[in-house]
């Protein structure tokens, strides 16, 4: 198996916590991965944009036009990082828009075939008391749609092994609440 992915936000999103539990997820299923982070303002709400990839890689950046899944915690990040998305790969954005893409990168994604799930995941976050959370939410949808590859099971074994229980119950909630988005 060969994923390779872009995890991009602004700072204080969660951008680097979602890239660990893609990380240890892949050790559940002993899978080799590497990855790199550009933190950039990330202390002031900047932009933060993390590579993973998981196989047999050599080098921790995803190319543009590689990669087969971006999770944009923020939807002005999810068009920054378009250049990076694949043939046929698919975008998970955090938004209240119903309006993603928009012009002309509508356009741009049809013809290369690139699908889009738009997710008010820190409305769902914000549900459950966990704002935080909405990158897990994010996740959920993703592994949700996952025919061969990462299981309900091993995603849930990696977030539990990430801080304290009132932390990780919310963090498994906010996960399950996305598998049914």
């Amino acid at each position: 198996m060969e994923l390779e992915f872009i995890i991009t936000g602004l700072g204080g999103q969660g951008v680097l916590f979602l890239t660990r539990i893609l990380a240890l997820v892949a050790r559940e299923n002993n899978l080799p991965f590497i990855g790199s982070e550009v933190h950039g303002m990330s202390q002031r709400g900047g932009s933060v944009v993390s590579h993973l990839r998981i196989g047999n890689f050599s080098g921790p950046l995803v190319r543009e036009g590689r990669a087969c899944v971006i999770f944009a915690l923020e939807e002005s990040e999810a068009y920054r990082n378009l250049s990076f998305i694949r043939n046929g790969g698919k975008i998970y954005v955090d938004t209240c828009s119903n309006n993603f893409p928009v012009d002309p990168f509508k356009n741009i994604l049809e013809k290369r075939n690139v699908s889009s799930v738009i997710i008010n995941a820190t409305s769902i976050a914000t549900e459950l008391s966990s704002p935080a959370s909405a990158n897990l939410v994010l996740l959920g949808s993703f592994i949700s749609g996952q025919k061969d590859g990462f299981t309900v099971d091993s995603v849930e074994r990696a977030i539990s092994k990430t801080g304290n229980s009132q932390v990780i119950e919310k963090n498994l909630e906010a996960f399950r609440r996305g598998l049914n988005q």
